[in-house]
């Protein structure tokens, strides 16, 4: 398989981009895809994603479709967003399924990412946090 197959298959298991009221809203559908978040084409999608948005940064994880997330899997979603956070960025994830909850409940604080019901709830809550 060449480099240009491997990337274009790449692109159609990674998380999809979308903009809601000027938020970004990135969208997984698998826990496997966040398992995917260490990748180096990963990685570089979200380098080329900070060098064309400037600071601060406003995402909204949408989990909907994710289930069965592992400690590590978490590890993951902090890795690879903490800096975003580090420069006053606002991170935000919906949509959780009853056992992402649980676990994100135990494992995450509030200051790191925030977390909603839903995508409606999470465009609110970064639009008023911008606001103050």
């Amino acid at each position: 398989m060449c480099s240009n197959e491997i990337q274009g298959d790449y692109a159609l298991r990674r998380p999809t981009f979308e903009q809601y009221d000027g938020i970004d809203v990135l969208r997984f559908r698998s826990a496997w895809q966040i398992k995917l978040l260490l990748d180096d084409l990963f990685l570089d999608f979200i380098t080329e994603y900070i060098e064309s948005h400037e600071s601060p940064y406003r995402i909204i994880l949408c989990l909907e479709s994710v289930s069965g997330l592992t400690l590590t899997d978490l590890g993951n979603l902090v890795a690879v967003f903490h800096p975003f956070v580090e420069d006053s960025g606002l991170i935000c994830l919906c949509n959780l399924q009853p056992d992402v909850i649980e676990l994100a409940s135990l494992h995450l604080t509030d200051c790191l990412f925030l977390v909603t019901a839903n995508l409606e709830d999470a465009i609110s809550k970064i639009k008023s946090a911008g606001e103050s």
